[in-house]
């Protein structure tokens, strides 16, 4: 698949994705939320699936409620249950995409529940050693400086669902913070 074709899939699945979640639709919301995932595995963008089945988790609560049916984690019985497997996931795509201080913000929200609400020590300390190796691949292992910008589609020449209808800038990510 080119990637202009590849591009042009995920643009429609996001444009899906806003549709079905702007109509109260979630389980076809959650259902576009992993064809997206997977396009992003499938070109290695690591974070950018880790980012994807974050906004799943962000539906669910840290309670024993029952799960819905999903789509993806048939084993899980509770929303507790369903949030720590994708928070597992997202964090290893995050340390694969090498985004550990991500990782890490979710290494304390899961540290948090099993100290304070589910009191699994085991669990704890796993998290904890997690944690600690992100901070060491922070400190040791060199990573490219990222450089992002914003990109507006201005006129009738792109198609609808790309085109900007407000002017943005465009800013290094060494502006930003500048």
């Amino acid at each position: 698949m080119s990637d202009d074709s590849r591009n042009n899939r995920m643009s429609c699945t996001v444009n899906l994705l806003n549709f079905y979640k702007d109509i109260n639709r979630e389980g076809m919301y959650i259902r576009y939320l992993y064809k997206l995932r997977d396009l992003h595995l499938d070109v290695e963008n690591y974070t950018e699936a880790a980012y994807t089945l974050l906004l799943h988790s962000r539906l669910l609560k840290w309670s024993d409620d029952q799960c819905s049916p999903q789509f993806e984690v048939r084993s899980c019985q509770t929303q507790r249950q369903l949030k720590e497997t994708l928070y597992d996931k997202i964090i290893g795509h995050f340390d694969k995409g090498k985004m550990w201080e991500e990782a890490i913000t979710l290494c304390k929200e899961l540290a948090d529940q099993y100290e304070m609400e589910v009191f699994d020590y085991d669990l704890l300390s796993q998290s904890l050693k997690q944690q600690a190796k992100f901070y060491e691949n922070i400190m040791k292992i060199l990573r490219p400086k990222p450089d992002y910008f914003a990109v507006g589609y201005y006129g009738q020449g792109y198609p609808p669902f790309l085109r900007v209808g407000q002017p943005s800038q465009c800013l290094s990510l060494a502006h930003i913070f500048t």
